[in-house]
């Protein structure tokens, strides 16, 4: 409630910051639980409300009753009390610290593979056969020498840079990939924007 500061907890939030139905609500309750460095983004979120702006969302994190440290996303609203005609604050919280957590070990896990890849100077790529579109791993790029922050290379460019001597081998196996259902290897040399002659 914008006017008396009364707040309403439902039955998900106690358990969200896993406390007791008898503990009263309060700004100052919320603050305790509140991850330290997020304070002063949510003081600012607060101090920066418009009455009757549109709905908005962030996210930040807590510290449970029990110690926990959860992610919340919160999405807000202005509201008029159907009772009362007050302004109040309509919210809902979500946990989602399961979310973050497997974001963060996919995050950690594709971090290793990338250095496991430059250590052995491997890289992957992955082609879609109905649009010709190339994803390259960051250890590929570094192979052709490729600069990250260029567009996506295409089949043209990587043609481009094949060996000579290899371009029509290499020309004539592309062609061949929408019919090869098996696993295969293929060899070829390319020379990157260096000079570099590198084997493949």
């Amino acid at each position: 409630n914008m006017e008396t500061h009364e707040i309403f907890w439902s039955h998900g939030m106690y358990l969200i910051f896993e406390l007791d139905h008898k503990v009263n609500v309060s700004w100052e309750l919320f603050n305790q639980h509140l991850y330290p460095e997020d304070r002063i983004k949510i003081e600012e979120l607060n101090k920066n409300l418009v009455l009757g702006s549109d709905p908005w969302s962030y996210t930040f994190r807590l510290i449970s009753a029990t110690g926990k440290l959860k992610h919340i996303e919160v999405f807000n609203k202005f509201s008029n009390s159907a009772l009362t005609g007050a302004v109040t604050i309509v919210g809902s919280y979500v946990d989602i610290t399961e979310r973050m957590e497997i974001e963060e070990k996919l995050r950690l896990n594709d971090a290793r593979l990338n250095e496991a890849q430059e250590l052995a100077k491997i890289g992957n790529f992955e082609l879609d056969l109905s649009t010709n579109e190339v994803f390259y791993s960051k250890s590929a790029y570094q192979i052709y020498e490729w600069d990250e922050m260029d567009p996506m290379p295409d089949a043209l460019k990587f043609e481009e840079m094949i060996h000579p001597g290899d371009r029509d081998y290499f020309v004539e196996l592309w062609k061949l990939l929408p019919e090869r259902k098996e696993t295969f290897d293929a060899y070829f040399r390319i020379i990157t924007k260096s000079g570099k002659l590198k084997h493949i």
